[in-house]
């Protein structure tokens, strides 16, 4: 629910629980003793340029990745010794929109465990479609993706930089020549790739991964940025190709909801500057190249949340932790879920909006 949508008049409708799981899965039990690894920030970003906000927030310049080095990235901290139990579970919820009782849950999520049937290789993705054709888009890419997953995992294991950009750019192309109309509707993609001790979180658009750690507390940090109208870098593409950010204004000119992504013809009104699909936006610099980080894995890291808009547009950091981390020691990935699902959704009526946003997450558990 990212472009605009019509004025409902039909009152608030209760909203039945759709629970989608997938199976859990056993890495083999960590038994080495390994010394923690104390990097904690992204080790490189593949946007082209850092915004203000974002090199004070990370206190460092994440340098452009290119062909020449990427190798030589891949081997850094990489540890193929490093084990552990992992175990996961997936919910799904479908929003409502006041007057469309017809709508569709636009959310989809992929699960593709043991790659290659290689106990340390995963990739996880959660898509939150928009527009009309929203749910067709993120249907297609949770089918292509797993297709070029398998047919490049070689590569993948190799050089992940070089080669999840390369899934993309196929996922993309099999997309533009489908029949499914792409003019005003797109996905968000934001992905999970796990290689032995180091992890890989491809994004685009407002979808969102999240770590929760422990030390002696409880934390959070994010594995990858929201990509917005209001970042300094993804404002200056828009602008630099023609396009304008604004809010939507009403018909008093009172400013209503975000900042979006508007051409001079007053559209498409995107809430973000990244996502597939979105071929009008596309014309005033809205992009579909994945922004990568990548992390080390630690010890005190326990859990990774991916999600849509929905699970993170009310829950405060402080909300995921109190649903999430009472279960964690006894890897109860499954209560949690549904505990974290409730929570996400009482979030939205509390609110009193028309509107409930579809609601998609995986959660992962991880236990050395």
């Amino acid at each position: 629910m990212k472009q605009l949508n019509n004025k409902y008049k039909q009152q608030l409708l209760p909203l039945k629980l759709t629970n989608h799981i997938t199976p859990q899965f056993k890495l083999n039990p960590y038994q080495n003793s390994l010394s923690p690894v104390t990097l904690r920030k992204p080790l490189f970003s593949l946007h082209e340029k850092a915004s203000a906000r974002s090199i004070k927030k990370q206190q460092h310049h994440s340098p452009p990745i290119t062909q020449k080095n990427t190798l030589q990235i891949e081997k850094y901290g990489l540890d193929s010794n490093f084990e552990y139990i992992l175990k996961f579970a997936v919910r799904t919820r479908q929003g409502i929109q006041i007057g469309n009782p017809n709508k569709q849950n636009q959310d989809s999520f992929i699960v593709f465990p043991n790659i290659a049937n290689k106990s340390y290789m995963h990739f996880f993705f959660i898509c939150d479609g928009h527009g009309i054709n929203g749910h067709h888009i993120s249907n297609f890419l949770k089918q292509q993706f797993p297709i070029y997953i398998t047919k490049f995992k070689n590569q993948l294991e190799i050089n992940p930089y070089a080669t999840i950009y390369t899934i993309f750019a196929q996922v993309i192309k099999a997309l533009d020549q489908s029949s499914i109309d792409q003019q005003y509707s797109g996905s968000t993609v934001v992905g999970l790739f796990m290689l032995h001790n180091k992890i890989y979180c491809p994004n685009l658009g407002d979808s969102r991964a999240v770590m929760l750690c422990r030390t002696n507390k409880w934390f959070l940090k994010n594995l990858s940025r929201d990509h917005k109208p209001d970042c300094q870098d993804e404002c200056e593409r828009i602008i630099n190709h023609g396009g304008r950010i604004d809010p939507y204004k009403d018909q008093n000119g009172q400013a209503c909801g975000p900042l979006r992504v508007w051409s001079n013809a007053n559209v498409p009104g995107l809430a973000m500057t990244r996502s597939i699909g979105d071929q009008v936006a596309k014309t005033v610099g809205v992009i579909d190249k994945p922004e990568i980080f990548n992390f080390i894995l630690e010890k005190m890291d326990r859990v990774i949340l991916l999600g849509s808009d929905g699970v993170f547009e009310f829950l405060s950091q402080q909300d995921i932790l109190d649903s999430v981390t009472p279960y964690v020691d006894r890897m109860d990935v499954e209560t949690a879920c549904n505990h974290l699902l409730e929570m996400a959704h009482v979030s939205w009526v509390q609110r009193g909006n028309k509107v409930i946003d579809d609601i998609t997450f995986i959660l992962i558990f991880m236990q050395y």
